[in-house]
């Protein structure tokens, strides 16, 4: 299916336009974010890395057979302890693209609260 050219709006005097064509990257993937965690590189870009957290995965597990049924021994489970951050993407943007990237997160923030207090108050 082809697409659908977007509509031309009709550009005031001494006006041009720019059309900008979104295309996704042949790497390009959609991840969960439970956070960001970076800093400043020596070149003063500013860099982050989202990450999602969860518990460990066992890396070994032991059970006992007992005809069709699995029981399995907890004690002899090999494990991490805690809770493994999963590095998903790094990004690295300069200031000005980081101001850009803060206020459009800002008006998604107000548009967010601004449905939930809608909703709120239609119940």
């Amino acid at each position: 299916m082809a697409d659908k050219p977007a509509k031309k709006p009709k550009a005031s005097e001494g006006e041009s336009q720019l059309r900008v064509h979104m295309l996704k990257s042949p790497g390009y993937r959609e991840v969960h974010a439970d956070g960001a965690f970076g800093g400043v590189t020596p070149k003063g870009l500013i860099h982050f890395s989202l990450y999602s957290e969860r518990g460990p995965i066992p890396r070994e597990m032991v059970y006992s057979v007992e005809g069709d049924t699995l029981r399995e021994h907890l004690d002899m489970r090999v494990s991490r302890e805690g809770i493994v951050r999963q590095l998903q993407v790094g990004v690295y943007l300069d200031v000005r693209t980081a101001e850009a990237l803060r206020d459009w997160l800002t008006a998604r923030i107000d548009e967010v609260r601004e449905a939930q207090s809608s909703g709120k108050r239609k119940k």
